[in-house]
């Protein structure tokens, strides 16, 4: 099977959602390598982590807040050009904490930095900051609030769907949380309501394997009475896809993403690769 890119999924898809895990992925190329399988999420935030470890500029290493600026910059111009590109309240507002610590971080190493010692590590974490803003704005103009999606993400919380029930996708760094993130099950009661009031399919692009499960066992609950009526169904699952950051060629050229096809509850899944298109080529 021939690997898709980020484009060709967002062309055959009438909507894609993105998790924060992609949103305010640090693009490190050791973090992304150590966090392989189904535990890509290790990564997350850490470039908050290594900023906030920092006294000053200094102590800053200058190419892990460049390619975040890189990152945040291609993700910001993917998302204003592509309308079918969404996420959902919960989901932004954990975004709008991830850049409220990226800027509290510039506040205090400008605080405690010489101008010398600020320079292009200065500019590189505003940079980062001006395009994290920038996508932030976009998914609050796009976000959509619903009670039906509201009533199914209580209802996949209650069930503790994020939970695997068969041994696949299961975290490999730090135990699963005995109950499921609000963001996530918010993210993925998005996306099934979506495609159940649409006839097109729906994607997801996440780094958690939480997401993948409340997806996949969706199943065990589509028969339930207190569903609304076009979410009893197992057909859904069919329409709505979860797409993994591939480990390998995430950085330095966002090249390859490993995708994980999410079929109905019981069935094998079935893994392919996309690619998120780039402007440059420099650095190879």
């Amino acid at each position: 099977m021939e690997a898709p890119t980020l484009l060709e999924v967002i062309e055959k898809s009438e909507r894609v959602y993105l998790d924060n895990s992609i949103l305010n992925l640090d693009v490190n190329r050791d973090d992304i390598q150590r966090s392989t399988g189904a535990d890509r999420n290790r990564g997350i935030q850490s470039i908050v982590l290594r900023l906030g470890a920092a006294s000053n500029f200094r102590e800053v290493k200058y190419w892990p807040v460049q390619r975040q600026a890189l990152y945040a910059q291609k993700l910001s111009a993917l998302i204003e050009n592509n309308l079918g590109l969404q996420s959902t309240p919960m989901i932004i507002a954990e975004y709008e904490s991830f850049i409220t610590a990226l800027e509290t971080s510039l506040e205090f190493l400008n605080a405690h930095s010489s101008s010398k010692k600020k320079g292009k590590k200065q500019r590189a974490l505003e940079e980062a900051i001006k395009y994290h803003k920038s996508t932030y704005e976009l998914f609050v103009e796009r976000s959509e609030f619903s009670e039906k999606v509201a009533l199914v993400a209580r209802t996949l919380g209650d069930a503790r769907m994020h939970i695997s029930k068969d041994g696949k996708y299961v975290k490999r760094m730090g135990r699963t949380k005995t109950e499921a993130s609000k963001g996530d099950t918010e993210l993925a009661a998005g996306a099934l309501v979506y495609a159940a009031e649409h006839s097109g399919d729906v994607a997801i692009i996440t780094a958690d394997s939480d997401v993948v499960n409340l997806i996949r066992n969706f199943g065990l609950l589509s028969n339930q009475d207190f569903l609304p009526l076009e979410l009893r169904s197992l057909s859904l699952q069919s329409k709505v896809k979860v797409y993994f950051p591939s480990s390998a060629y995430w950085v330095p050229h966002f090249g390859l993403l490993e995708a994980a096809y999410v079929p109905a509850y019981g069935k094998q899944s079935v893994t392919s690769e996309l690619t998120i298109p780039v402007q440059s080529t420099a650095g190879r």
